[in-house]
């Protein structure tokens, strides 16, 4: 089971390496938005949002990314998890806010 949750998490795994301290603006919309409709397919295939996030932990422990760009990656995560927000939504809001 974590062989086949780490292969459709790649989507985390295949981020681009940010600098210390960059912007939230430096995981694009697209990337936020494919992170939401993987989670919905983890969720819909059965897995538990404990087991996503403990991929999203990892992650964070490799320190490639700020606190700031963690806490947006985990509210994706949840959001889409919980059917908060759809991808698409979390796609089109992000898209919104860049636009401002």
């Amino acid at each position: 089971m974590k062989k086949f949750l780490r292969y459709h998490l790649r989507w985390l795994a295949v981020l681009p390496v940010f600098a210390a301290g960059a912007a939230i603006a430096d995981v694009s919309c697209e990337q936020f938005g494919q992170i939401a409709l993987s989670t919905e397919q983890l969720r819909d295939q059965g897995y538990a949002l404990a087991d996503v996030m403990v991929e999203a932990d990892r992650l964070a422990a490799s320190g490639k990314f700020s606190t700031a760009e963690m806490f947006a990656l985990r509210k994706v995560i949840s959001d889409a998890y919980l059917h908060a927000r759809t991808s698409d939504e979390i796609f089109v809001e992000c898209r919104e806010k860049t636009k401002k």
